[in-house]
């Protein structure tokens, strides 16, 4: 019995027996690559498009670039049982998960041919054959150095394909599709599907990081010692929990390597990550160069943690906001010139309006007022003598 089917109700999706090869032009080494097929149940109409594997990931790439081609999306995709589609066929078959994403995204419904049931993939079949015949065989006789102009050969030999006339009745694939078909098709989304692998009921430590292919990713710390499923993108990784979003972060191949949003932290962390020395260099790069100087001189023979240092630089960041940001710089060029970087002298300064008088000359300490807490280099140099 001749199968039928209406404008727009389906795609018939499969990958093509014969593959191709792409030459490597640096090694030479020959690479053999896959050619996806795509055809509409009603026009015919046919795509095909070359990717390096038949694995999940490049299985619905070539539907993406397939439904870009159309421009337009059909009511239902019939994949044969391959395990990209289908983890298990069956009455009810158990479909790939990142292949189900893939159809939700684009509003469209998976019905996987039945097994054993060549008439569910008829369509499916003749499009392998056709792209077989009119595409693969003659590309096969030349060579590829990318994969990208290997596609670029089959779009163009896709075209005289749809453009052929029908044998049984008038018109063409091309004509069928853009005059019939088209108009009964469902929008493209207009977001591209970006394929992910998913992780399922991974556990979160105490200090609200999950392990994540060797690398440590936060998430809000009120989700110590739950359960959360991962989506790893080419260059994110997106957490859930119950299908509800918790958090992105950008991919890390760094192994052992920690990736943490401060606002997952609990409060007593999040001040606690603040007193590092990249912390306060940071603040002060948007003061000036000589707050800068200022913090490291803070933490000069210092670890990064010093506690010390960090009390010194928390006094600071009080100064600049009592003061402004543009007297404090001015203040700390000013205990620079003199030698005397501390919280007690920038103070000082600032209390004596030191810093909007230009008297401190270059090269040396200027005629700077008295007081009890500024002392410049004689200071410590009589202080030195007194030791001899």
């Amino acid at each position: 019995m001749r199968q039928t089917y209406s404008p727009g109700e389906v795609a018939f999706v499969d990958f093509a027996g014969k593959r191709i090869q792409i030459k490597d032009p640096e090694s030479g080494k020959l690479t053999w690559v896959e050619i996806f097929v795509l055809v509409l149940g009603y026009s015919q109409y046919i795509f095909a498009y070359a990717v390096n594997s038949q694995k999940t990931e490049d299985f619905c790439l070539a539907q993406q670039k397939g439904f870009e081609f159309l421009g337009c999306v059909p009511r239902a995709i019939v994949p044969d049982n391959l395990k990209a589609a289908v983890i298990k066929a069956g009455k009810e078959p158990h479909l790939n998960a990142a292949y189900e994403e893939f159809a939700d995204h684009h509003g469209t419904t998976i019905e996987p041919a039945r097994v054993r049931k060549p008439k569910d993939k008829s369509l499916g079949e003749l499009g392998v054959l056709l792209v077989t015949r009119w595409i693969t065989v003659v590309l096969r006789r030349r060579t590829f150095f990318s994969i990208e102009e290997l596609n670029k050969e089959i779009a163009r030999l896709l075209v005289v394909l749809n453009n052929r006339p029908f044998k049984r009745f008038p018109g063409s694939r091309y004509q069928r599709f853009h005059e019939v078909e088209r108009a009964a098709m469902q929008p493209l989304n207009s977001t591209a599907f970006e394929y992910g692998s998913w992780s399922y009921n991974r556990t979160v430590g105490k200090d609200y990081h999950v392990d994540i292919e060797g690398h440590f990713y936060s998430i809000p710390y009120q989700f110590r010692h739950e359960k959360v499923d991962v989506k790893v993108c080419a260059d994110k990784v997106e957490i859930y929990q119950n299908h509800e979003h918790l958090t992105t972060h950008k991919r890390s191949f760094v192994v052992n390597g920690t990736t943490t949003n401060n606002d997952h932290r609990p409060y007593n962390h999040k001040k606690y990550a603040q007193m590092h020395k990249s912390f306060f260099l940071a603040w002060a790069s948007g003061i000036g160069e000589g707050a800068i100087k200022v913090v490291s001189e803070q933490f000069k023979n210092k670890s990064d943690h010093s506690s010390k240092a960090c009390q010194a630089c928390e006094k600071l960041k009080v100064l600049e906001n009592d003061y402004g940001v543009t007297r404090f710089e001015k203040a700390c060029e000013c205990a620079l010139r003199i030698h005397s970087p501390t919280y007690t002298s920038i103070k000082s300064i600032l209390q004596c309006r030191i810093d909007e008088h230009e008297i401190v000359e270059e090269g040396g300490e200027g005629n700077l007022p008295e007081h009890s807490n500024i002392r410049g280099p004689e200071y410590y140099k009589g202080l030195r003598g007194s030791h001899v």
